[in-house]
């Protein structure tokens, strides 16, 4: 890429992402959040072209496939991989939209140039760089960031807002807080510490595993009803088979609209470039083979049995 010239105003910082609390389930579920997006939501786990540009062939495809061809296979899923992961734990993660252009050509003096063309013709391809700090500030149209770079050192950059996307917890009204919290929380019921009761023998005949067992049992459904996350533990003494189901399908269901949220984001930001390059594409996502919530009616109706609803799920 050296025969181009970048946009790019961001520095690397490093150290920008807020501690959670580790252990077993939190760690879990970090995962579980962040984990690929084209393989888990895929039809039928067919993730060739999970994402795509539409209209097909419009000139974005083009731009944002400029520095990778197998950008929107690839390099979009590590993308938001990582934009999840700082969103997360952050609660607002930071992109810098990155220009690329043709180094300016040198031209005798008496060639006419048409500056209109010239102008279009430079800017050649589009790039997402992630800002990976805590926070940033918005002050008179530019955002302000502080961190330090691999060497220690304290480094401050601002870029303009066009050139930003903000992504923000509150904007899926949830606070930005409330994965710290709840990684806290599941800390607490942390598997391998009960576990480490039953082979205590200081404990026998004292403490109640069983009993335990099943109350963290509760408490990890209880912790995460809002995502409907149940631990990957399918024999949960809490869970019947339709309620695991249940909770699998609509786990389901959230990280699609995460996903959606992020998708959102990306194209608000390209559309103010759109009038600028020339382009009307659109990143888009493959929808889901099923409709999960239609799926848990049919069988709450009796439409479809436990087995049915099962393959849909786990496909």
């Amino acid at each position: 890429m050296n025969d181009y010239i970048s946009s790019r105003q961001s520095q690397c910082i490093t150290g920008g992402l807020k501690k959670y609390k580790h252990s077993t389930y939190a760690d879990m579920l970090l995962q579980d959040l962040t984990a690929s997006y084209s393989i888990y939501l895929s039809p039928k786990s067919q993730n060739a072209d999970f994402y795509f540009v539409e209209p097909p062939k419009d000139k974005l495809e083009k731009l944002l496939s400029f520095r990778s061809y197998g950008w929107l296979e690839n390099d979009l899923e590590d993308l938001l991989t990582k934009i999840s992961y700082y969103l997360i734990l952050n609660g607002r993660a930071y992109i810098e939209i990155v220009t690329w252009k043709k180094p300016a050509k040198e031209t005798d003096q008496n060639e006419k140039i048409n500056p209109d063309i010239e102008k279009s013709e430079e800017i050649v391809g589009i790039s997402f760089e992630p800002i990976l700090v805590e926070r940033g500030v918005l002050f008179q149209g530019q955002y302000r960031f502080h961190g330090h770079n691999y060497k220690g050192e304290s480094v401050s950059f601002k870029i303009e807002k066009k050139n930003i996307i903000c992504f923000d917890l509150k904007d899926m009204r949830i606070r930005r807080g409330y994965f710290l919290h709840l990684f806290k929380h599941l800390g607490d019921i942390d598997v391998l510490k009960a576990t480490g009761y039953a082979f205590d023998s200081k404990l026998k005949g004292k403490h109640n595993f069983n009993y335990h067992i099943k109350k963290n049992d509760y408490l990890l459904l209880k912790y995460t009803k809002r995502l409907h996350w149940y631990g990957r533990n399918p024999q949960n003494q809490q869970l019947s088979e339709s309620y695991l189901l249940f909770r699998a399908a609509h786990f389901m269901l959230w990280r699609k609209s995460f996903l959606d949220y992020l998708i959102m984001k990306l194209n608000d930001g390209l559309k103010r470039f759109s009038e600028e390059l020339n382009f009307k594409g659109r990143i888009k996502v493959k929808d889901m083979e099923y409709d999960y919530q239609k799926e848990i009616e049919d069988y709450n109706a009796g439409k479809i049995n436990t087995e049915e609803l099962a393959k849909d799920v786990f496909c």
